[in-house]
């Protein structure tokens, strides 16, 4: 079920299905748990990473809950651990901040990060103040590269995104291949809509 429940959101097999196909499913996969049926989904090809933040997208709720599970230890700039969960219940997606603004990547899910800061403290200055202050394993623990926040510190905001979708990706089709997902060397694609 586990298997069914990651692939069927990477592939975006019920994106545009109709109420008889997602029937369907439904029975089929009533049967596999009762021990009657056949698996009831055979890997697909996953659909490339998203390029834009958008949780109408099951590809994109599917990376959120990737990333939550694989930076479940974060730490605030401070040092001090969070739970990234609580931070959504109380924020719903405005816990996702953007790192960079003004610039043709920062609807990028890679140009967002969950990272509560003090007032009047923007998670680039955050990000920022970590690499000043040599604490590279907080910025893993986030999901950071610290190469990416060098090019923050180079006025290289699109660099930024680019470096951590590349880590995010690379991390991400790991996962993936052990869920026995068909994965491509494909990088990103439009951000597929699942509602209306």
């Amino acid at each position: 079920m586990t298997r069914w429940f990651w692939g069927t959101s990477w592939s975006g097999s019920f994106a545009g299905a109709n109420t008889t196909q997602i029937k369907n499913a439904l029975t089929t996969m009533r049967s596999f748990a009762r021990g009657e049926g056949a698996t009831p989904w055979e890997p697909q090809e996953v659909r490339p990473f998203p390029d834009r933040f958008d949780l109408r997208s099951a590809r994109v709720r599917a990376f959120v809950l990737w990333e939550l599970r694989e930076f479940r230890e974060r730490c605030r700039a401070d040092g001090e651990p969070f739970d990234p969960l609580t931070e959504i219940e109380r924020s719903d997606t405005q816990a996702y901040r953007h790192v960079t603004t003004g610039n043709p990547l920062s609807s990028h899910p890679a140009n967002r990060l969950i990272l509560p800061t003090p007032a009047g403290v923007s998670v680039h200055r955050a990000l920022s103040t970590l690499l000043d202050e040599g604490r590279s394993s907080v910025l893993e623990r986030l999901g950071v590269p610290v190469d990416a926040v060098r090019r923050l510190r180079t006025a290289d905001p699109e660099g930024f995104v680019r470096r951590r979708a590349e880590f995010l990706q690379g991390r991400e089709r790991l996962f993936m291949e052990t869920m026995g997902a068909r994965t491509s060397r494909a990088g990103e694609g439009a951000t597929d809509f699942d509602t209306e």
